[in-house]
């Protein structure tokens, strides 16, 4: 393998088309990671043991715009205490 060859297949000529979907995929993820999917810490030891305390989750906004929380369910709120 020459080393055009090598230097094209791990450096690809970036095209108009390329560099718009890589925007709109950036600009998706954005959105959903600061709007839609929120990363939580746990506090308390009220959810052992299926979550520790001092733990990471990530909580998903959508699941009740439509519809009310059910038994069972875990929900979120903000506690400022």
């Amino acid at each position: 393998m020459s080393a055009a060859t090598l230097r094209r297949f791990l450096f690809p000529a970036l095209s108009r088309l390329f560099l718009l979907r890589l925007f709109l995929v950036t600009l998706a993820a954005v959105v959903v990671f600061t709007q839609a999917l929120l990363p939580l810490h746990i506090q308390g030891k009220s959810m052992e043991p299926t979550y520790r305390d001092g733990g990471f989750n990530f909580c998903w906004r959508g699941r009740y715009l439509f519809s009310e929380p059910a038994r069972g369910d875990v929900v979120a709120i903000r506690f400022w205490g």
